[in-house]
C-alpha cells in the first residue's frame, strides 16, 4: 500500500498491532495519514474497542479521539471504520466534530449507506469549496 502514489491518504486503526510503526512510514513517504476511528454501525455486529457510539459523552468521543490521536502520529484528519449508525446521529457528529476541533483534524466522511444524510456538514463540518 505504501508504494502507492503519495496523493493517496494512508488510513491507520489507531488499536491495530504496528498502527505507530504504519503511520510514520506513510508519512516518512509522502503519504497523508488518517485516523481510522471505529464508530458504530447500523448493523448489530459485534463492536470493536473504542467504538464511537452516538449515545457516548463529549469527554467519552474526545478521550477515544485524544488516544487515537497519539497512537497514530502524523495524523491531519479522520475517518470512519465502519460507522453508518454514528454518522447518521446529528448530536453524535457534533460531539465528533467538537473533539476534531481540538486537534486541528478534518473528517473525510465515506458513506456506508445510500440513505445516510450529512450530518458532518450540519455538525460543522465544512468541504473545500462549500
Amino acid at each position: 500500500m505504501l508504494a502507492l502514489p503519495a496523493t493517496i491518504s494512508v488510513a491507520v486503526l489507531p488499536n491495530a498491532p504496528h498502527a505507530r510503526e504504519m503511520a510514520t512510514k506513510a508519512h516518512n513517504q509522502g503519504h497523508e495519514v488518517l485516523i481510522h476511528l471505529p464508530m458504530a454501525p447500523l448493523s448489530k455486529q459485534p463492536l470493536e474497542k473504542d467504538t464511537l457510539r452516538p449515545e457516548m459523552s463529549s469527554e467519552e468521543i474526545e478521550r477515544i479521539i485524544r488516544e487515537a490521536y497519539g497512537k497514530v502520529p502524523y495524523a491531519v484528519g479522520l475517518n470512519n471504520h465502519t460507522g453508518s449508525a454514528m454518522t447518521s446521529n446529528l448530536f453524535g457528529m457534533q460531539k465528533v466534530m467538537q473533539a476534531l476541533e481540538r486537534y486541528n483534524l478534518y473528517f473525510l466522511r465515506q458513506r456506508h449507506h445510500r440513505q445516510h444524510p450529512s450530518h458532518a456538514r450540519r455538525a460543522g463540518y465544512r468541504r473545500e469549496g462549500d
